[in-house]
């Protein structure tokens, strides 16, 4: 924990540091921007108007992902398009400390007319820490999270779209038991070893109507602080950033123009779409402002497959580089794939890996069953069923977004009900069919 609050807040002075990591492969991809675009799940992060645009469904980054997919995810991407060894669940920059584990996930429930509502979750451990104490050797694992509940609203067939995000965050630095021995030995103090605060971000989100261009705003984590102990002791405020940004599509633009004034049958963007985004981010911390610049490409052909290059600044950081990315499409499935190594100064790799399934009315339902074996409900999802798949779904979420933390029993248990989740709807898929 020491080390990610030193690579990270060398230049912002917050608490809750993990709340500044970008979530999202195709974010990450496009050079962890997203305040205008990409509108999925993950689009909350970065501004919570984006829940009025993206699908509904459930989306898991670094997810439990069942044989022989995980296989297949991999074995497609490396020779396709990076020679780097894919992990479908990697560890966060395991070149600056091992075990490092980061995930996110999130779920978009069905629209209800202009309102749309959807749950996030953040969790890290950086891994195991040791402390020898007056001869008594400790072990734990350190770890912070946060819950989050967006509401958006949109008007003007979504030409206009706002959103809040109510969030609640907590961070475990160090046991009970470690606290009172400390206590016994330098002295009692105010200090504990957790904290929790609470937050809200809010964000506007501008479309034009022919889709070429979106603009958008949004400022995290308005109010709260991290605080470790009583009257507000080690107390500092959450990563508290304002984005701006904008993102264009000329392939959309010229589609509109054909179909307007030449009643052009095709839809040109089924084939091929070329989107590029930017972002600008400041901090509000402190009295010198940090600055993020991110931007980036996005190529997509057939609605299915999907390249992404970015490039990412942090002058003061000393975080300057390119990102990649890469995404598959499988019926109501994606699966998507980002590095941003580069941007880093010292050697390491780190790369997200995603799954999202949309809620679709899919016409083939022998399809439902090998979906839903990649991931369980993502047949009832594809389907249009949409209370089996996300309760289904929901649970296995759960179970790949909640780390076992170094314990191979709970791992062996973990996946067991992963499979027998996805066990179960499978069969739920046979009987309704």
């Amino acid at each position: 924990m020491i080390l990610l609050i030193f690579l990270l807040n060398n230049t912002f002075q917050f608490g809750a540091v993990f709340l500044a990591i970008s979530p999202g492969s195709a974010q990450v991809g496009m050079g962890l921007g997203g305040v205008a675009y990409p509108n999925d799940i993950p689009g909350v992060y970065y501004n919570p108007a984006n829940i009025n645009l993206a699908n509904s469904g459930i989306y898991v980054q670094n997810p439990l992902m069942l044989s022989p997919w995980n296989e297949l995810f991999t074995k497609f991407a490396e020779p396709f398009y990076t020679k780097k060894p894919i992990s479908y669940s990697p560890d966060w920059l395991p070149g600056l400390y091992p075990g490092m584990k980061y995930t996110y996930g999130g779920i978009k429930f069905p629209s209800y007319k202009n309102l749309s509502f959807g749950i996030n979750y953040t969790f890290i451990t950086t891994g195991e820490t040791e402390a020898s104490l007056d001869g008594n050797l400790y072990k734990w694992y350190t770890y912070d999270y946060a819950i989050g509940t967006t509401i958006g609203i949109s008007f003007f067939d979504k030409m206009l779209n706002m959103g809040i995000t109510l969030k609640y965050v907590y961070s475990f630095l160090v046991p009970e038991e470690v606290m009172e021995e400390l206590g016994r030995i330098y002295g009692e103090t105010n200090a504990k070893g957790s904290g929790y605060a609470f937050s809200f971000d809010a964000g506007i989100l501008l479309k034009d109507p022919t889709g070429f261009s979106s603009f958008g705003v949004s400022y995290s984590n308005i109010s709260g602080s991290m605080s470790y102990g009583e009257d507000h002791f080690a107390e500092d405020p959450l990563p508290r950033v304002i984005r701006f940004g904008y993102s264009l599509s000329p392939y959309a633009f010229i589609d509109y123009l054909l179909k307007e004034n030449f009643d052009f049958p095709y839809d040109l963007t089924k084939f091929l779409e070329v989107r590029y985004s930017e972002d600008i981010l400041t901090d509000r911390i402190g009295i010198e402002h940090d600055f993020w610049h991110s931007k980036g490409w996005e190529y997509t052909f057939f609605n299915s497959i999907y390249f992404r290059k970015g490039e990412f600044s942090d002058q003061r950081g000393g975080r300057v580089g390119k990102t990649e990315g890469f995404g598959l499409r499988l019926g109501n499935m994606k699966l998507d794939y980002a590095d941003d190594s580069d941007i880093y100064d010292f050697y390491t790799e780190n790369s997200r890996v995603s799954l999202s399934m949309d809620l679709i009315e899919g016409d083939n339902k022998y399809f439902a069953f090998p979906l839903s074996y990649m991931f369980p409900g993502a047949g009832h999802l594809y389907l249009g069923e949409a209370k089996k798949g996300l309760l289904y779904g929901g649970a296995a979420a759960i179970l790949s977004l909640l780390y076992p933390m170094g314990d191979s029993r709970k791992e062996g248990i973990n996946s067991a009900l992963f499979y027998s989740l996805s066990a179960i709807s499978i069969a739920d898929l046979l009987i309704s069919l």
